[in-house]
């Protein structure tokens, strides 16, 4: 998946309500935590990273794609020395000093398709809390792959692009596959790109083995979604984790 191609057009409505619905469930946590360090993994082009900033916090940005922190820094700007990014591998976490939380918003552990990255990336957010910090994440859930992946076409424009999303869903594989198609606006016009993403199921129950296995001694689960329509749909779309170093 070549995320630097999303960088231009990411910030599409339902990615931005994703952060800001994220930030409703741990807006709590980060102000009863600040001016702590929090990180925020898989952080993109900062939309979380912006919310948490205006808690007070302390943020540290990390993200593997280098078009989407430019985004983020100039989203960020305002913030100064509090707010930092950094390229890096989020399995191989290299953060000092440790922090008192991290976040990871929009279904990063699902990027994982190999269970044993999502156990690295368990480890390499352990590591990097102090005793006492907590790790929140969302994952997908099947009701969403089924409903929102299977044979699905999404358009969404933007200011700075336009992006089509056409999915499906392998549940013999429990593999969503979303080929996209990437319109960056620029000086010159529009750029077309192609990229595409892959996501896999992981259960409850694998979960919450991995977290413990990685050090944490409590892991909760509570079913959830960003969308404050949700509760008109057969179900929620996706798991609220909670863990505690």
């Amino acid at each position: 998946m070549h995320y630097d191609h999303l960088g231009a057009a990411y910030d599409q409505a339902p990615h931005v309500e994703v952060a800001e619905g994220f930030f409703r469930a741990v807006r709590g946590l980060a102000r009863a935590r600040a001016p702590g360090l929090v990180l925020d993994l898989g952080c993109g082009t900062g939309l979380l990273t912006e919310l948490l900033a205006g808690t007070g916090c302390r943020v540290r940005g990390v993200d593997i794609s280098r078009a989407m922190l430019r985004v983020a820094r100039r989203r960020c700007r305002r913030f100064g020395a509090r707010v930092r990014f950094a390229a890096g591998d989020l399995l191989d976490l290299r953060t000092a000093p440790p922090a008192v939380a991290a976040f990871a918003c929009a279904d990063v552990v699902n990027h994982f398709t190999a269970e044993k990255d999502v156990a690295a990336f368990f480890r390499s957010a352990w590591r990097s809390l102090e005793p006492g910090g907590v790790f929140v994440f969302d994952a997908l859930n099947r009701w969403c792959f089924e409903t929102y992946w299977k044979g699905q076409t999404y358009y969404f424009e933007g200011k700075s692009g336009d992006l089509v999303m056409e999915c499906d869903w392998d549940p013999a594989r429990r593999l969503g596959t979303a080929g996209m198609v990437v319109y960056a606006r620029g000086p010159r016009g529009y750029a077309k790109r192609r990229a595409v993403l892959r996501e896999r199921l992981h259960d409850d129950a694998t979960l919450r083995r991995l977290l413990l296995r990685a050090g944490f001694s409590r892991a909760d689960a509570a079913p959830w979604s960003p969308w404050t329509d949700q509760r008109e749909e057969a179900s929620v779309d996706r798991t609220l984790w909670t863990a505690v170093r």
